[in-house]
């Protein structure tokens, strides 16, 4: 219908069946130009693995816009084929809200600290990490509210009970 469409892309779904380029011992892989006989190793079938690469970057090259959160992630969409003119960084983050008094100090220490998760348990998706940093600040155990969202949920099964395993103690709510 030629309707314009931009995509945002934060992993390498398109062309990796892990999404992040890490095989199956854990490893990142360390391809720049994919190449689908090694992605073989980490699936099931080559023909199906180069089948699937080939329609996903088929159907990304439509895009109109394509955006990565990292100049890394925008330099390996090129290296695979993507038109460099119809990349765009847009980093990932936030810039802290400034004071309306430019002399006063941002002083952000009495507010809450929220924080969201989506995604599953997996250490690949960085559940570990965020569980880690949460117990490295006991003393902001009142302060912080965290929410993980149970991504489980949209393919049939929940994975509340994982994502809490190991973390009771810990002020996060799983929806």
């Amino acid at each position: 219908r030629e309707i314009p469409f931009a995509v945002t892309v934060h992993d390498f779904w398109y062309f990796c069946e892990r999404q992040f380029m890490i095989d199956v011992d854990g490893q990142f892989c360390g391809q720049r130009r994919i190449d689908v006989d090694r992605c073989a190793v980490c699936s099931s079938n080559r023909s199906d693995t180069a089948q699937r690469t080939e329609y996903l970057m088929g159907q990304l090259a439509k895009a109109d816009l394509v955006m990565t959160p990292s100049a890394y992630a925008r330099d390996i969409m090129i290296a695979n084929g993507l038109d460099p003119d119809c990349i765009r960084v847009n980093k990932n983050g936030v810039v802290a809200p400034r004071s309306p008094d430019p002399t006063a100090a941002n002083d952000w220490s009495d507010r809450p600290v929220r924080v969201g998760f989506i995604g599953g348990p997996g250490n690949i998706k960085g559940w570990d990490l965020v569980i880690e940093a949460l117990r490295l600040f006991p003393d902001l155990k009142e302060r912080i509210q965290m929410i993980a969202f149970d991504a489980g949920a949209n393919v049939g099964h929940s994975w509340k009970d994982e994502l809490m395993r190991g973390a009771d103690e810990l002020p996060i709510e799983v929806v």
